[in-house]
């Protein structure tokens, strides 16, 4: 069975989501969330990640967990920059996706991740992320005060699709917006 981008897609969001839902759980939820090996962002020393598809900086004491090159398969490039040790710190996804950018399946997908059990704080809706135009959305996920946070567009004049996705607890995320935003404020598509 080949498994084609937009379903690659949607299992990546349906399981981020499933991962917060579930680490969220539990009476010890909000004591793991503020135990969490979180580093503020150390801003003034930032590092820069650059690939074939997308280059930023991000925090100086933030790790790259993963990156992968996949070029002219499912995706191009993927990357994710951890704001921390622990297994379950805050993070930022990037990739792009070898998938035509359909405004109707971006906004099926916010919906199906907005409404997976949990209320959204917002409705999808166009938005600007990283000076680029396509549809987004924050979602709160209950219990343990998740909020997550992702952001569909397209790419190589829409045909590719860039997706990022991020989020924490409310108090990991407090520590960590200001990282989130030197990315989002440097980011640069090479395509």
């Amino acid at each position: 069975m080949k498994l084609t981008a937009i379903g690659f897609i949607y299992a990546c969001l349906v399981s981020t989501v499933a991962f917060l839902l579930l680490g969220g759980c539990g009476l010890n939820a909000n004591r793991l969330a503020k135990s969490m090996a979180v580093e503020s962002p150390d801003l003034s020393n930032p590092a820069e990640f650059k690939c074939d598809s997308f280059s930023f900086k991000y925090p100086g004491n933030w790790q790259i967990d993963m990156k992968r090159h996949l070029a002219n398969q499912i995706y191009d490039d993927m990357v994710r920059i951890k704001a921390g040790t622990s297994p379950v710190a805050s993070s930022i996804d990037i990739t792009l996706f070898n998938s035509p950018y359909s405004e109707s399946f971006a906004a099926d997908l916010v919906n199906q991740v907005g409404t997976a059990g949990v209320a959204a704080t917002d409705k999808p809706a166009p938005i600007t992320w990283g000076g680029i135009e396509g549809l987004g959305q924050k979602t709160r996920l209950d219990p343990g005060d998740l909020v997550y946070s992702y952001f569909f567009c397209p790419a190589s004049g829409g045909k590719k699709m860039l997706v990022v996705h991020y989020g924490g607890s409310d108090d990991v995320v407090s520590k960590t917006q200001s990282g989130f935003d030197l990315i989002e404020k440097t980011f640069k598509l090479s395509m």
